[in-house]
């Protein structure tokens, strides 16, 4: 293997592991938002139960 072979895959490499992240990433920030969605919610009806 020469050595611009061996440099693509590890750019392939490091490319996968990223998607891999971002990925990760995105699905942290989509559970984030439905949380505070849900806690929103919840102090909506905290609100209305006290009234």
């Amino acid at each position: 293997m020469t050595e611009s072979e061996r440099m693509d895959v590890e750019v392939q490499r490091i490319k996968k592991r990223m998607l891999e992240i971002n990925d990760k990433i995105e699905n942290y920030n989509k559970t984030n938002e439905m949380i505070d969605n849900l806690e929103k919610n919840v102090g909506e009806l905290e609100r209305k139960v006290n009234y």
